[in-house]
């Protein structure tokens, strides 16, 4: 808005982005004398903003007055990438509001600050294509934590468990099998069994 304001006079600036259920965009940024804003809801200001926003082009028109025109608009297009749009809108009592050489450069204008606008978009974008991967790498190592917790689990309460029934049938066979060998004989092929399993 500065910029437009340092290279074209004017008393009243808005940016509006669209909005597709509202004959006209509403107010995103301003900046100047807010007398102006009631002109935006004139039928004449309505579809000039319409035509430039349709067309894709500068437009300018003098608003409505008493006696002549109370002052001029020059309005340019804002293209935010595909599926967002918006505009440029100046509001004053100058004349050259009204020219082809303030209509250019305010398109020229309109055309950077859509390119900025996109740039901040995607920026955006990626930030939250960020954050979602975070997310998303947080709930990974959650669910690699968990299964190490059952995988731990489940040697512990099974495979341990096992082979420490495996050394007690085979410690059994190494105490009977001198005193006692068909007990030990039958420890001996329990632990195999066991170990087997």
């Amino acid at each position: 808005i500065r910029a437009g304001e340092a290279l074209v006079e004017c008393d009243y600036c808005v940016v509006s982005l669209a909005d597709e259920s509202a004959d006209v965009a509403p107010v995103a940024l301003t900046s100047g004398d807010e007398a102006w804003l009631p002109h935006r809801t004139s039928p004449e200001v309505v579809a000039t903003l319409k035509e430039a926003q349709e067309e894709n082009t500068w437009r300018a028109t003098p608003l409505p007055g008493t006696g002549g025109p109370a002052g001029y608009l020059c309005c340019a297009p804002l293209c935010i990438g595909v599926e967002r749009q918006g505009l440029v809108e100046l509001y004053g009592h100058q004349e050259a509001l009204a020219d082809a050489a303030t209509g250019s450069l305010l398109a020229a204008l309109a055309n950077q600050g859509s390119i900025a606008l996109e740039k901040a978009d995607l920026i955006q974008q990626l930030r939250d294509q960020r954050t979602q991967l975070e997310v998303l790498v947080e709930r990974l190592i959650g669910a690699q934590e968990e299964e190490r917790r059952v995988v731990a689990y489940d040697i512990h309460d099974g495979l341990v468990q096992m082979l420490v029934g495996v050394r007690l049938h085979l410690t059994n066979y190494a105490a009977q099998r001198l005193e006692a060998p068909p007990d030990a004989e039958v420890a001996l092929q329990r632990g195999l069994d066991r170990l087997a399993a």
